[in-house]
């Protein structure tokens, strides 16, 4: 696999990694690592879209197809990741583990029922690649480079997301431009 993506949490206690196959992108992982005060780290989990024959925790579907950017959110509660498939994941962390779980996602087509639809026409999530927090938490923007989109979600009180809107240099996105 190829890292796409790093994310340390706020107190630096843990760093998140995603990855897409080598030879098959569709492969997406996201791994948890513990960092000691030293700097070193430890592998200490993964969530994969398949599995991974039990090695990690399973995303189930296209969830994790073609992960790139992942970020954590400012009170280490909650955790972001963009696929390349047109999904924005949310996934809780535990307090104490730092282990983190799938809780739910948006997509452009709601793949398959798990996911939030972006309401309306178009795909702005389309090739999304990178996914931001802002410093207060109530924000997420990810980036989707097909219709050259940035999208706004809020998040709720666990962190799930809830659609916004989007702004693009494209007009066949359906967002504002």
């Amino acid at each position: 696999s190829r890292a796409s993506g790093v994310a340390v949490s706020p107190d630096g206690d843990a760093l998140y990694v995603s990855a897409a196959g080598n030879i098959n992108p569709f492969e997406g992982y996201i791994s948890h690592f513990s960092v000691a005060p030293e700097g070193q780290i430890a592998f200490q989990g993964c969530v994969s879209s398949d599995g991974s024959s039990g090695a990690c925790g399973s995303a189930g579907g296209k969830l994790l197809h073609d992960t790139h950017g992942i970020a954590v959110s400012p009170n280490d509660a909650s955790l972001y990741s963009a696929s390349g498939e047109g999904v924005i994941s949310h996934y809780t962390i535990d307090p104490l583990s730092r282990q983190f779980t799938w809780a739910d996602c948006v997509s452009n087509n709601g793949s398959s029922g798990a996911c939030e639809d972006v309401p309306g026409a178009g795909e702005p999530l389309a090739d999304a690649e990178q996914v931001a927090v802002s410093p207060d938490g109530r924000s997420v923007y990810a980036t989707g480079s097909a219709a050259e989109t940035v999208s706004h979600f809020e998040t709720g009180p666990s962190g799930q997301l809830k659609w916004e809107g989007c702004v693009s240099s494209s007009s066949t996105s359906h967002c504002a431009q």
